[in-house]
Formats: C-alpha cells, structure tokens, sequence
C-alpha cells in the first residue's frame, strides 16, 4: 500500500483517511513495526546481484528512502547493507521529503558527487519526480509501488 503507515492502516481497517480512529491505530502500528521491522525484510529478487556488480565496478552507491531513520536503520542492518552504503537519507535528514528533490539532493552533497553524474532508481512516481527534480537519471523497477498505468 503506497502512501505511508495512514494510509495502510485506513485500507485495513476500511476506514476514511480523515477518521479520528486512524491516528491511534497508526502509532500503534509503527510501534509493532519497529520491534519486527527487519525480521521478515528481504531485498527483491536481483537487487544483491546488482549491488556486488555496482561494486565489483567500483561504483558507490547510497539509499534515499521515505521510510524514518528508526525503521532504514535496522532494516540496513538486518540487510547487511548498512556498511556497504555510503549514503542514507531518511526524512529525518530534511525538511521535505520524496518527491521533493531535497533528499537527493543532501545524498548526492553528502557523497561530493554532482546530482547529473547520479542514476537513481525508484520503486514509486515519487522517486522518479525527486529524481527528475533533483537533475537525476531516473529509472524505475517494475514492482514496488510502480503501477502499470
């Protein structure tokens, strides 16, 4: 379910997003979600392939998600990620989160590398629209939140 933690709890619950009760059922669902948040975590199908390839090519490559630092954190870890990253923006790092291009922008300043030498790849409309704004190559996966329209 695209559109964060509010929105998944509204669909399950079949709720309105407006509804008083989405807000506590939310927090209690993000408090569950970080006890076990990197238990079942798996990276897609290809992506370990494709990040040994980036580096045995002696590229650097980062994470710029929506998702807070207190869930990417363990989640990188849990991944074994975490020491192989050379970037992790989180929307704690800024002021405005994906699409804006903020967060591309602080990785690519983080790494000294100009935001036109970046390829990043999204798995939502959002990725591509901070990339395209950001001055990114963009690409987008075919699973995720992509839809086909």
């Amino acid at each position: 379910v695209s559109g964060g933690a509010r929105a998944m709890v509204a669909a399950a619950f079949g709720l309105s997003l407006d509804s008083p009760e989405v807000e506590p059922l939310r927090q209690e669902f993000l408090d569950r979600y970080q006890e076990h948040c990197a238990v079942l975590s798996r990276p897609y199908d290809g992506i370990p392939e494709l990040l040994a390839a980036i580096e045995k090519a002696g590229l650097i490559w980062g994470v710029v998600t929506n998702k807070p630092v207190r869930f990417a954190e363990p989640i990188m870890q849990r991944l074994g990620y975490a020491e192989r990253s050379r970037v992790l923006v989180c929307p704690d790092h800024v002021t405005r989160s994906k699409p804006d291009p903020e967060p591309l922008l602080l990785a690519c300043s983080q790494l000294g590398i100009d935001p036109s030498r970046v390829l990043f790849i999204g798995d939502d409309l959002r990725d591509i629209e901070s990339g395209r704004d950001a001055g990114t190559k963009t690409a987008a996966v075919r699973y995720g939140y992509i839809h086909p329209e």
